[in-house]
């Protein structure tokens, strides 16, 4: 049985880990490529974006209880319905997005959760507020 890569194909395939590691023996450890770097940075902003969702729901409450009841605590239903609803949202929106990247593929599917996100932001920034407004 022949091999996948046929002699043609040899200098197109894409290389081992191994391989990659060889190519990088004379290099220090902690001199990142610029792929590693792009990784890093991609990493981090998408954990800065999911942490800051997680962590963002506490301020928001405090400021609620300000805004709404004169400095006296949110009732506890709505308070940790708000925040539950926060982490809920996470599951959910990993599991379905993550299922959706599988299927449709990793970019497809970022560049359409970055647009939901754009929309999103632009509808909360826009939305009529009544008596939690400043003016009302």
């Amino acid at each position: 049985m022949a091999s996948h890569y046929a002699a043609a194909d040899q200098p197109f395939r894409k290389a081992k880990l191994e391989e990659v590691e060889q190519d990088d023996s004379h290099r220090p450890p902690f001199i990142l490529s610029r792929p590693e770097i792009k990784l890093l940075g991609i990493a981090g902003v998408g954990f800065f974006l999911d942490a800051y969702d997680l962590f963002v729901i506490n301020p928001v409450a405090t400021m609620l209880q300000y805004r709404l009841y004169e400095g006296h605590s949110l009732p506890t239903g709505l308070e940790g319905f708000m925040k539950a609803g926060a982490n809920i949202g996470s599951v959910i929106g990993q599991f379905l997005f993550g299922y959706l990247a599988d299927a449709w593929g990793r970019k497809a599917v970022y560049g359409k959760e970055l647009e939901l996100i754009i929309v999103a932001t632009i509808l909360c920034l826009t939305t009529p507020t009544g008596s939690i407004s400043p003016n009302g």
